[in-house]
């Protein structure tokens, strides 16, 4: 009776379980066009951010009321692209209820690769 109670939580431990129904999942993400549209302002140079923003979604699974998570501080032109791009999320439940009020933590990442600097002639 011991091994069967054993089997039964190895057969349960190698099942995949499936995304919470509790969770909402994306229905849209920011396409390439958002993407150049929110950064164009940013200064030419290299920059890999990273920011974990928390929302609360409103009844059509818009990201509302964000406030930065981490990093602690952002320099305002990055936090104006980050929130842009939060304008083009949206979630949704599969089940189709209204995700209104769920808090979300969303990850955004900006990578931009700064021209290349010519090396100065010498002379």
């Amino acid at each position: 009776m011991f091994w069967d109670f054993l089997l039964v939580l190895a057969i349960q431990a190698a099942t995949p379980l499936a995304p919470p129904a509790d969770r909402p999942t994306f229905a849209q993400v920011p396409a390439a066009e958002d993407a150049a549209r929110c950064t164009a302002p940013l200064p030419l140079q290299t920059l890999n951010v990273r920011a974990v923003m928390r929302c609360r979604l409103d009844d059509s699974g818009r990201p509302k009321d964000c406030a930065l998570r981490t990093p602690s501080t952002m320099p305002e032109d990055q936090m104006t692209a980050v929130r842009c791009l939060l304008d083009t999320y949206q979630f949704e439940y599969r089940d189709g209820r209204s995700p209104q009020g769920v808090q979300m933590n969303i990850p955004i990442r900006l990578q931009l690769t700064g021209p290349e600097t010519a090396p100065t002639p010498a002379g």
